[in-house]
């Protein structure tokens, strides 16, 4: 029926009768539906009877457009701009440009993709997309200053800021690092993305090597590095971010892991980490295990050790953490804490809770200046066991700080013949000795 009233009618407007047919058909527009498919053929027959005629070329363009058959739509509103000397229409043609250029590059014809993205960017200098994909493939065909210009002009447009987060970075970089850094960086997110952690560390490796002050590159390498296992890299490439940035937290942590990695071996790291996780939760039960577990796989890491006996003292197994106490001193023999923690453990099991605890609430008593109280605690725990040494030292330093000369020195002298060689008790019996004699 079209094709009739087309006889009658003349070559565009018979054109037009077609388009808006298809269009109130409620048919999808797509050039194989019997009516969009005969609009075409309409249209092309009315170009080709009136080739100069704006209004036939710019209805077929938006027939393309409209229908998505986006070579010929590219074309015909190149036409129409020629034809005219009119832009064509923004967001029609950006739409056919930007296919068509993609297309090209999916199927590894860049020159081809650069084709359409020029002509699109020399219509549309404005078009942020256009001065991505233009940066992006100016680069990946390694002409870095041209990149370089192409990015820094997409940074100063006011659409720019519209774009992807993952665009806007590259053309970031590019713009502070240089091309070789943000094309190598580039490279390495993909190559990470795809799961190739091997090739993606080496790009981010070239990354920094393009650039030593491009941080983001330095923190890449680590953490790949690190999911490698290849811990001693890692803590080159953390150091660094580090360096660039000393505000970031993050980077200090991962620094911090990668060292003890490197030191101790990334199963007995991670075991202690999870010590520390179940500790934070309370479950001191999983905590002791985690942080054994890790002992066990390096009998040399002191923080896994001194936790072991920290948390077997917590749960109340004096002997178990006497003996991670005493690992402590072998591996740091200046570790006062260890030494004092060995000791309390070891008056447990000589003397038992009940006398423990109260020399511990005594030297609470001590500490917060309270000697009434504190002596009252030592007393009862010399009663009860007359061979616990610390406890006479600590009577004797409450009764020399209050001048009581006298039982200062019998208590120096009990604790000494106690512990020999304890140098301090044998000094202060002899000083309070004398300073008894003195006063009398």
């Amino acid at each position: 029926m079209l094709l009739l009233a087309a006889a009658a009618a003349g070559p565009a407007d018979a054109f037009s009768q077609a388009v808006s047919a298809a269009q109130a058909s409620g048919q999808q527009p797509h050039p194989d539906r019997p009516l969009w498919r005969e609009a075409i053929m309409l249209g092309e027959q009315a170009r080709e009877a009136q080739p100069d005629d704006p209004a036939v070329i710019l209805q077929l363009a938006a027939l393309y457009s409209e229908v998505d058959w986006h070579i010929r739509a590219y074309t015909a509103w190149l036409d129409y701009a020629e034809l005219t000397g009119e832009a064509p229409d923004p967001e029609a043609f950006a739409e056919a440009a930007h296919q068509l250029g993609f297309a090209r590059y999916s199927a590894g014809d860049i020159g081809g993709a650069l084709g359409y993205y020029r002509n699109l960017a020399e219509w549309q200098p404005d078009n942020a997309e256009a001065g991505y994909w233009l940066g992006r493939l100016l680069l990946e065909q390694g002409e870095d200053l041209a990149a370089e210009e192409a990015f820094a002009q997409l940074l100063g447009m006011p659409a720019a800021t519209d774009l992807p987060a993952s665009q806007l970075r590259l053309a970031r970089q590019v713009r502070d690092y240089g091309a070789a850094a943000g094309r190598s960086f580039s490279l390495g997110l993909g190559l990470y993305d795809q799961g190739d952690a091997v090739r993606a560390l080496e790009q981010f490796e070239a990354a920094f090597e393009a650039n030593r002050s491009f941080t983001e590159a330095a923190v890449w390498a680590g953490r790949t590095a690190l999911e490698l296992g290849q811990s001693e890299l890692a803590a080159g490439y953390w150091a660094w971010a580090v360096e660039l940035d000393p505000a970031d937290e993050r980077s200090r942590f991962f620094l911090s892991l990668a060292r003890r990695e490197a030191q101790w071996g990334s199963e007995a790291t991670a075991e202690f980490d999870a010590g520390q996780a179940a500790y934070g939760e309370g479950n001191l039960e999983e905590a002791l295990v985690r942080f054994e577990a890790a002992v066990s796989l390096s009998p040399d890491y002191a923080d896994a050790v001194s936790w072991s006996a920290r948390v077997a003292q917590e749960l109340g197994r004096f002997g178990l953490a006497a003996d991670y106490w005493r690992q402590v001193l072998r591996l740091d023999p200046d570790d006062e804490g260890a030494r004092y923690f060995l000791n309390l453990a070891e008056q447990r099991i000589a003397f038992g809770p009940e006398v423990s605890e109260a020399f511990l609430r005594g030297v609470g008593h001590y500490q917060q200046a309270d000697f009434a109280a504190a002596e009252a605690e030592f007393l009862l725990v010399t009663e009860e066991s007359p061979e616990f040494a610390p406890a006479w030292g600590y009577l004797g330093q409450i009764y020399f700080s209050q001048g009581r000369y006298a039982p200062a020195a019998e208590a120096y002298e009990t604790a000494r013949s106690l512990e020999p060689g304890n140098e301090e008790y044998t000094f202060f019996a002899m000083e309070a000795r004398r300073l008894s004699a003195t006063s009398d």
